[in-house]
């Protein structure tokens, strides 16, 4: 019986060994329930977590080539208006790489006399042909617009302004979700625990809504909202898992959205008293939504005009072996300061075995001298009384960059966590013994 165990275990490390060598990451069964939820939407979604099981490949480790084109807008005797640039690939028309297609205002500024100067330019890279625009200015143009009233249960809110003699301006409606959810159908065959799912906001900047259920004999039969998410034009769809996993007699849960933004896509021009309408897609039934328009002082820029598109504004993407690869020491770190540590065993607590305590935690390391540090989930060896390696301080990294990492408290670690590290190395004949730490 001890050989057939034995020939187990040595199979079950010689397969991790392969997997790890073919770059594949492991996560223990028990894992963060918000996993799938933090899926990214698509292969470029640098709003979510890596998603390592797919349908997408992390893609900091992929070549790519990204839009670089920076509008400046300056002079005219006024101030605050900014634009973005919508960069090309290759120009259908012309053939060329990396054009400016069109420019959209974000923010028609205030106080313009005569139009400013409006200048495209790209960091860090050398354009072959440069790009050129020019400004429209007007009077009475839209510059914000504040919701009065959240209003509730919109499907889709929809944005109309109106005051003669202006025309021209549009904004977009987001909100978050509605507190009442409508559970309409409580499905079965729930065996661990309902977990709720929000679809992702349809902006870059939202937040994705969440909320907690509750079952009885494998029936959910109560659905609560927790956080109402933000940055949603569209209600959300919502998914009850059975602890992330597909139920195919799940749950039916539907959720509606307020009004508590109100973004200018398009200033429009010479308005004098805008009146703000807000409305629910057909066929929505949401109400109550009231918003009110303010307008420049003065001119303000309502559009900008490319008028040559020139070439060049793409990043050159990632230049490969530019990095050295990572060792299975401190002596051996690549050029970005990372090696693949070797995880001590403890020999002592059960005599004759080779014992881990290995965690999972949240942290970020860097792939490439050209990319911020990525966001991965992996594995570090806990620091005991017996194997207290360095005893570094354990964190978990917050999605948010900017948020500072969170200390785990009581927990520290052999050595910070390193990708494909702890490696553990397994002798013949001698059992290994791990315990997993989610």
């Amino acid at each position: 019986m001890k050989r057939r165990i034995r020939r187990r275990v040595s199979a079950v490390l010689g397969t991790l060994g392969l997997c790890l060598a073919m770059g594949v990451v492991f996560v223990p069964v028990v894992r963060p329930l918000d996993v799938a939820s933090a899926a990214p939407a698509s292969a470029t979604d640098v709003t979510r977590i890596p998603h390592y099981f797919g349908p997408y490949p992390n893609w900091a480790n992929s070549p790519q080539a990204l839009a670089n084109a920076v509008v400046t807008i300056t002079g005219g005797g006024g101030t605050g208006a900014e634009a973005v640039a919508n960069v090309l690939p290759k120009n259908t028309l012309t053939g060329a790489v990396g054009s400016v297609g069109t420019i959209t205002v974000t923010n028609p500024g205030s106080g313009y006399t005569s139009a400013p100067t409006v200048a495209i330019t790209s960091a860090g890279n050398t354009q072959t042909i440069t790009a050129t625009a020019t400004a429209q200015i007007a009077n009475g143009a839209i510059s914000s617009i504040d919701v009065v009233n959240n209003g509730v249960g919109y499907t889709e809110p929809l944005v109309a302004i109106a005051g003669a003699p202006g025309a021209g301006a549009t904004a977009q409606a987001t909100g978050g979700v509605d507190v009442d959810l409508t559970l309409s159908s409580g499905g079965t065959g729930y065996a661990i625990n309902p977990v709720v799912e929000f679809s992702t906001p349809e902006e870059a900047w939202g937040r994705t809504a969440m909320g907690i259920a509750t079952m009885t004999d494998g029936v959910v039969d109560s659905v609560t909202l927790t956080d109402p998410g933000s940055g949603y034009r569209k209600a959300p769809t919502v998914r009850i898992t059975d602890a992330g996993a597909v139920n195919a007699t799940a749950a039916t849960v539907t959720a509606t959205i307020n009004v508590n933004r109100i973004d200018v896509t398009a200033a429009g021009s010479a308005y004098v008293n805008p009146v703000v309408t807000i409305t629910d897609k057909a066929p929505g039934t949401g109400a109550g939504a009231t918003a009110t328009a303010a307008l420049a002082t003065g001119g303000a820029v309502t559009g900008i005009t490319v008028t040559n598109p020139g070439a060049g504004y793409l990043t050159p993407g990632l230049k490969k072996f530019v990095d050295t690869l990572a060792g299975f020491d401190k002596n051996t770190l690549n050029t970005l300061g990372e090696y693949i540590p070797i995880a001590v065993p403890d020999k002592t607590t059960y005599p004759g075995t080779d014992y881990y305590e290995i965690a999972l935690v949240q942290y970020r390391q860097k792939f490439h001298s050209s990319l911020q540090p990525s966001l991965l989930r992996g594995y570090v060896q806990l620091s005991t009384a017996l194997v207290p390696g360095a005893h570094t301080q354990l964190t978990n990294a917050s999605v948010n960059p900017a948020v500072p990492d969170a200390p785990i408290a009581g927990y520290f670690g052999v050595d910070r966590p390193h990708y494909l590290g702890p490696t553990i190395v397994a002798e013949k004949d001698r059992p290994v013994r791990i315990l997993f730490r989610n």
